[in-house]
């Protein structure tokens, strides 16, 4: 498997009230065959017709993340399907509801799905790749590839460089996930999330989200750190505070 572009959505639309108790997992997550509505961001680039891998996450998580609930990272998924356009959302009106304000200027789009596939699963059936795989430069700034970490300019003694995104983390947090190690971090304007694993003492990012205003790229592969990246992302580890569940609510 090359890199995989992955489309963060806003919310999935679903028939099960989520303040009802206790809520079962297995009726909650698509399943092949389904047509399900779902919002993704209107800058993510998703076309009429195309068949695209979309991101699923169990309800709290969705609203709140996975740094609030990171045991969900196990329950996430890999949605593929065909997408069809229904509507732009426009601005909600004052006294909005949660959920009208969540989608707000989002794009609903009807997926058919034909595939699902845990998170972590497809996190380790990847490949190795060096950063030019499929997908390459979907979703990422001009003149970067997709699955290079986010990198920002930077000024020091008048002379202009480039450096990591993690560098400039400032809050982190991370949690141990069924063999992976889940990192959360901000960065200037930025959220950052990565999966990673430890493997014959080299450090791999598995997946890899990014959050700037506006925009959410995402791409799922298997790429080994090299050069200064390692030391950045341990420093990021080293500093950062255990993050633990927020509620139990899924049976």
């Amino acid at each position: 498997m090359k890199a995989m572009r992955i489309v963060p959505t806003v919310f999935w639309r679903r028939d099960i009230e989520t303040a009802a108790g206790r809520l079962c997992l297995a009726e909650l997550m698509p399943r092949c065959g389904e047509s399900r509505t779902v919002y993704v961001e209107a800058q993510a680039g998703l076309h009429d017709g195309e068949t695209a891998h979309l991101l699923w996450l169990p309800p709290y998580s969705e609203i709140n993340g996975w740094a609030e609930q990171p045991s969900e990272i196990a329950a996430s998924q890999i949605v593929t399907g065909t997408v069809r356009r229904i509507r732009t959302v426009g601005s909600c009106a004052p006294g909005a509801s949660r959920l009208e304000a969540l989608i707000a200027h989002s794009v609903e789009f009807e997926v058919s799905v034909t595939g699902c596939q845990g998170l972590l699963a497809a996190c380790r059936q990847a490949q190795d790749d060096a950063g030019a795989g499929a997908d390459a430069d979907a979703g990422a700034p001009a003149g970067q590839a997709a699955w290079d970490f986010p990198r920002v300019r930077s000024l020091s003694a008048g002379v202009e460089r480039s450096q990591n995104l993690w560098a400039a983390a400032g809050w982190c947090g991370s949690a141990q996930v069924d063999g992976f190690i889940y990192l959360s971090a901000t960065a200037q304007e930025a959220s950052l999330d990565l999966l990673l694993r430890r493997e014959s003492g080299t450090l791999l990012a598995c997946y890899q989200e990014t959050t700037w205003p506006g925009q959410t790229a995402a791409v799922l592969g298997r790429k080994p750190l090299h050069g200064d990246d390692p030391a950045v992302i341990e420093h990021c580890l080293a500093q950062a505070q255990a993050l633990h569940d927020h509620v139990d609510y899924l049976a």
